[in-house]
């Protein structure tokens, strides 16, 4: 039932888990995200062009190989949060959590009891006739994270990370920037100084934290800092890289042409 499980025992263990998110909804790339040895793949609900009835193709797609799949849910829904967990998922991202009240509804839509209190209804379990295995590894296995986005959150932030069952925190750099007026600003000061109230209140609490970047070397840097949830670029990035970098050789080598 359970794809990988390679993301709960990385974290646990202090590994750095590195992940890349799928905003479109194509099979063929959750199986070559796992081909290339991504740890992770962060499906989008929220932003991304899919919807929960889009979910069972990819969680499919992701059956046999080692990526876990982890579902940003469009907000703190319920029904949202269960309809990802009973497909299959790994786990869930929930937006935009800004107080603990918030951080521990996540954790209870998205444990069983005693742990929380989330619906029972894991159909892709019972189909696959794996009820009970399921039930018994659910709450050791479902990965639960918050995402950090907005000043309250910062505000919040050594209450957040304390709430019990809660996986790791994750940050939404642009939001967080739009919630201090800094929308579209790279570098700022009073940014870096939020993003290191965060990673401060998780270490201390001894919880993983990460964010997103587009790179390989932004990754690294993050890693090097302590961050142990990362995303690096997107199929929606790397297919525009690719586009627009071979279309910048054709025209480049169209000028050299026309200049010789």
């Amino acid at each position: 039932m359970f794809n990988g499980g390679k993301l709960q025992r990385k974290l646990r263990e202090g590994q750095a888990a590195v992940g890349t998110i799928a905003y479109f909804g194509s099979p063929a790339f959750v199986e070559m995200a796992a081909a290339a040895g991504y740890d992770w793949l962060f499906l989008d609900t929220e932003h991304g062009h899919l919807t929960s009835s889009d979910l069972l193709p990819l969680l499919l797609a992701a059956k046999g190989t080692p990526i876990d799949v982890i579902v940003r849910v469009p907000g703190l829904i319920e029904a949202e949060i269960k309809r990802a967990l009973d497909w299959g998922a790994n786990g869930i991202v929930v937006p935009m959590v800004e107080n603990a009240e918030q951080a521990a509804l996540a954790v209870k839509w998205s444990k069983y009891a005693p742990v929380g209190r989330r619906g029972c209804g894991p159909l892709r379990a019972e189909y696959t006739h794996r009820t009970n295995e399921y039930f018994a590894q659910a709450n050791d296995q479902v990965t639960v994270v918050a995402q950090m986005e907005s000043l309250e959150s910062v505000r919040n932030i050594e209450e957040i990370v304390r709430v019990p069952g809660l996986d790791a925190v994750f940050m939404g750099m642009d939001d967080l920037r739009q919630s201090m007026g800094l929308l579209g600003v790279r570098d700022h000061p009073e940014l870096d100084g939020k993003v290191d109230e965060i990673f401060r209140a998780a270490r201390q609490a001894g919880m993983p934290f990460g964010t997103f970047v587009g790179s390989a070397e932004a990754c690294r840097s993050w890693i090097d800092r302590g961050a142990l949830l990362m995303t690096v670029g997107s199929d929606l990035e790397f297919w525009l890289n690719g586009l627009d970098r071979e279309m910048e050789r054709l025209k480049g080598a169209e000028r050299s042409g026309r200049e010789s």
